[in-house]
């Protein structure tokens, strides 16, 4: 019987540098108290206008500054007590806390009111005084970079963890100093380039927080571990991510408008994001149990396939799986998602940060490994980088030193979960500096048995094209890209409505002429409509609106629509029946080998 893995992540600060951990260390609280969006009360700004404050508004803010500040209270030594802000309609982020308060030796501190907890953690040292703010009322759509946009929120969030000060907006500031509080810093005319220029020797250098000034979510992790707080692709960005020791660790998001071009400037300095710019509790999830060590996901066993099967096969995969802040909310339960009645009804790989989750949203990668069901396969997204340009600006030895050390981690989170799959983006999926990262993933990542490629656009570009790159033993390992795409309202050749995509698999299967082995990436953000007519447009719609489903229920109905003699596999098994394809001699060596063990 196979052993189970198990991961033990080292928890000395003095090891950081060296362990596959790149997320902070957060210490163990002995105790937990919750702050309920919903007590959260509307501020009245000195400009007359009032801001809601339930998710969005200065009180979600400050509680924001709050929670890093206790965190970092706890890893300092200096308190006992951490903050959980809770989405009272949110069912994941009710089951993480639910399930930290089991935790031996957290007590649970009930519900707190905002204020009445900077009152209590005034009295204990853990807030200084407060920092003053201007709220950001600039025009435009929230996560994208608005002209005139005030970036003193960001400046007030980078100063906090630094002065341990909550940070209060103008319409705020007679509360704080009703509660006693003094103004340790007014940054109302401040910048974030003078918060760099004049802090930056005190700032933490191996990670920083990409933020919109108007977004709450996410800044008590930016707190707690004395982070710098940025916006958008100007100036200090470049200066901060040549500045940030490397591979650095980006949170957040920058301007939805310029993915790719933000996508591309961290990477070219060697770092890798985190979309998490939605997050919340960070701090509080990143806690791990070392007397609980986690399991891995579902193994998949290869020499259960029957390889004298020769009909074509294709794998669904759903897209997005850097993305943490969505498996830590709106995922697990989700209908469209994990949580839809039709996951495990067909075979269906899941992409998933699973790497990151082990790190810092430790109870819902519990979760996610305990309810697997058995007809899916679960692919690393080790973060969000494009391997062609990561570290395109620095010296070609430092590019390559960063592939082989995030290849080590890499190797280290694919044994501890029981997969031997990754994916990742490229900008170009073909190109020269693409096919050098490709080898150098293959050389150094032992546990390696394939790699799925999505080119950044459109994700089917390389329409099912294989690479083989040896590994070190010099076994050839594929990198096979996306065929198909499963993607409402687009208009490229592979990628449409589940009638077009079902189509196009059919009549291309047929026509093969050598094995037809190919990948769908289903698009987790497109909205379809279930019509099970002939027409190919009917199906796309908005996502989320009049009725539209999207995620596993449409990659079903593409799914029921194929041919008798197409064989739907996991990308699992997908890699395997292309391994003995193309390879037959070495795949079956290997396979025996891992019969001997």
């Amino acid at each position: 019987m196979m052993k189970k893995l198990f991961l033990v992540l080292c928890l000395s600060a003095s090891a950081f540098a060296e362990s596959s951990r790149w997320w902070p260390e957060q210490a163990m609280p002995k105790g937990l108290v919750t702050v309920e969006t919903s007590d959260m009360k509307p501020v009245m700004e000195p400009c007359g206008k009032s801001v809601t404050s339930l998710n969005m508004g200065p009180e979600h803010m400050m509680v924001q500054s709050l929670a890093g500040l206790a965190a970092q209270a706890v890893n300092d030594g200096r308190g006992d007590e951490m903050v959980y802000v809770n989405l009272w309609d949110n069912t994941d982020y009710n089951l993480w806390r639910t399930r930290v308060l089991e935790y031996p030796g957290i007590e649970d501190r009930g519900v707190s009111k905002p204020w009445k907890l900077v009152e209590r953690y005034a009295r204990l040292g853990i807030v200084k005084g407060y920092i003053l703010y201007s709220w950001d009322f600039s025009e435009g759509d929230i996560t994208t970079r608005r002209d005139n946009s005030d970036e003193s929120c960001n400046v007030a969030t980078t100063l906090a963890g630094l002065l341990g000060g909550i940070i209060v907006s103008e319409g705020q500031e007679a509360q704080a100093k009703a509660f006693g509080l003094t103004c340790l810093a007014d940054v109302r005319d401040k910048t974030e380039q003078w918060v760099f220029d004049t802090y930056r020797s005190e700032l933490n250098s191996k990670s920083v927080l990409l933020q919109d000034p108007a977004v709450p979510n996410n800044r008590a992790i930016a707190v707690a571990h004395r982070m710098m707080t940025m916006y958008g692709l100007e100036e200090p960005t470049d200066q901060v991510f040549q500045w940030l020791e490397k591979p650095g660790l980006v949170f957040g998001w920058n301007d939805g408008r310029k993915e790719g071009e933000s996508v591309s400037q961290l990477s070219r300095q060697g770092h890798i994001i985190v979309p998490s710019n939605w997050a919340l509790n960070l701090p509080v999830l990143s806690l791990l149990r070392t007397d609980e060590p986690q399991q891995p996901f579902h193994r998949f066993d290869p020499k259960t396939i029957d390889f004298s099967d020769h009909s074509p096969a294709v794998a669904f995969y759903m897209s997005d799986g850097d993305n943490v802040q969505w498996m830590l909310g709106g995922f697990a339960h989700h209908p469209f998602y994990w949580g839809s009645r039709l996951n495990g009804a067909y075979p269906l790989g899941w992409g998933m940060p699973f790497a990151d989750l082990m790190q810092v949203g430790v109870e819902p990668y519990r979760y996610l490994q305990e309810t697997q069901p058995q007809n899916t396969s679960v692919v690393l997204m080790p973060g969000y980088f494009f391997p062609d340009a990561l570290g395109d600006d620095l010296p070609k030895e430092q590019r390559l030193a960063l592939l082989k050390q995030h290849s080590a981690r890499i190797e280290h989170y694919l044994k501890a979960a029981g997969t031997g799959l990754f994916s990742f983006i490229s900008m170009n999926y073909d190109s020269p500096a693409a096919l050098e990262a490709y080898a150098m993933f293959a050389e150094n990542i032992p546990s390696l048995t394939g790699m799925m490629v999505i080119d950044y656009s459109p994700y089917e570009e390389g329409n099912g094209q294989i690479f083989w790159m040896k590994n070190a033993n010099g076994i050839d390992i594929p990198v096979v890209s996306a065929k198909y795409a499963l993607w409402a309202n687009q208009n490229h050749e592979h990628s449409g409505t589940p009638v077009k995509v079902a189509r196009l698999i059919n009549e291309e299967s047929a026509a093969a002429t050598e094995p037809f082995y190919a990948w769908t990436i289903i698009h987790a953000w497109s909205g379809f409509y279930e019509n099970w007519a002939a027409d190919e447009d009917e199906e796309s719609g908005a996502f989320g609106r009049d009725g539209t489903q999207a995620g596993v229920a449409p990659a079903y109905w593409c799914v029921k629509r194929l041919n008798p003699s197409v064989r739907v596999v996991t990308p699992d098994e997908l890699i395997w029946r292309i391994r003995m394809a193309y390879r037959p001699e070495q795949t079956k060596s290997v396979l025996k080998l891992h019969t001997d063990n």
